[in-house]
């Protein structure tokens, strides 16, 4: 559950979170003709960037290949959670796998919402692949981004360390 959400939320294909990303991307670069409009689509990929990268370290922590090797693992023993807190958790991982799979079953309330918003607009219907266009062009480079983050997280985390380092004495 916790792998497949934190695909989602990185945006792998072929999961809802995929489409979500490529959908906004492919609106914004369709609609985003306004001043300051090419500094919001970089902030956009760099969040998503560092979504998936975060997204990378959870299931990297998951898995036990996170920490140092030279450290000891300490793990306390804890009862299974209930049903009622993994219910919501599994359903709506559920969800984004269905809606990745199947993204046509919510066309008509994205379309409804569109329409509502935008009187007089013609949205595009949800697709899992919508071709080859700048938007896929932008998620390849938000992946390989995050990815790469992901790999060079020792020398990220390094860097991180020594920039906290520098702004700590600034007030908050």
């Amino acid at each position: 559950v916790g792998i497949l959400s934190a695909a989602s939320m990185a945006g792998i294909p072929p999961l809802f979170g995929f489409i979500a990303k490529e959908k906004a991307l492919d609106g914004y670069l369709e609609h985003g003709d306004f001043a300051g409009a090419t500094a919001v689509l970089i902030v956009i990929v760099l969040a998503s960037i560092l979504t998936f990268a975060y997204s990378a370290r959870f299931v990297l922590g998951l898995h036990g290949s996170f920490g140092a090797a030279d450290e000891p693992v300490v793990s306390q023993s804890a009862h299974a959670p209930g049903a009622v807190f993994v219910g919501p958790g599994v359903f709506l991982t559920g969800v984004t796998v269905l809606f990745g799979l199947a993204p046509g079953l919510l066309d008509g309330l994205v379309e409804g919402a569109t329409r509502a918003l935008y009187p007089g607009s013609e949205p595009k219907p949800l697709e899992l692949f919508a071709g080859f266009n700048p938007a896929l062009g932008l998620s390849v480079v938000i992946i390989l981004s995050g990815l790469a983050l992901a790999i060079l997280r020792v020398p990220v985390a390094d860097l991180q360390r020594r920039a906290s380092d520098v702004i700590r004495p600034v007030p908050s």
